[in-house]
Parts: structure tokens; C-alpha cells; sequence
């Protein structure tokens, strides 16, 4: 499927995201992880690939991102036009 969206993400040590569930509608969201820094988690499971490895995002769901490493968090997130969700809910947070 085609590229809806793409953008870098980019969290400094020490950077946090806290859990929450993204606004929606939802695509199938992907990462590409760029730097070996940081982690995403997702349902309570760390999510730390290798360089250069593209992992899903289950952005519909409970996830944060945290970076305790002396290093940024660089990814490149990559949403498919491919709808997993259609409803419109707010931004969540816990």
C-alpha cells in the first residue's frame, strides 16, 4: 500500500512520552529505528529492534516512549494507507 504520512521522531536522553492511545482514525503505523537508543512500549512489553529493523506500532493502543540512553532516539515513523481504525477518538492518556 502506499505512504499516507512519514516523519522523524527525535527524543533526547532522558526524554519521555507517556502512555496514552494516539487520536484516531488509525493507519498502520511502522517504525524504522535509526539510532540504538530509547525504547517504545507497548501493552507493558519494551520494544527495543536494531538499527535499521522496522517494527509495527500499535498506536490504537496503550503505548509511551522512554530514552535513558546518553544518546537521542532518532526513528522514522511511516503510516500505510491502510485504515485499522476508523473511529475518531481523542488522545488518551493514563
Amino acid at each position: 500500500m502506499p505512504v499516507r504520512e512519514a516523519w522523524l521522531s527525535w527524543i533526547e536522553p532522558g526524554g519521555l512520552v507517556v502512555e496514552h492511545i494516539d487520536a484516531g482514525p488509525h493507519f498502520e503505523r511502522w517504525q524504522v529505528q535509526l539510532s540504538d537508543c530509547g525504547a517504545l512500549i507497548q501493552r507493558g512489553e519494551r520494544c527495543r529492534p536494531g538499527v535499521g529493523e522496522a517494527f509495527r506500532v500499535q498506536h490504537d493502543d496503550w503505548h509511551a516512549v522512554e530514552n535513558n540512553d546518553p544518546g537521542p532516539r532518532v526513528v522514522l515513523v511511516v503510516d500505510r494507507d491502510v485504515l485499522v481504525s476508523a473511529t475518531k477518538s481523542p488522545f488518551v492518556r493514563r
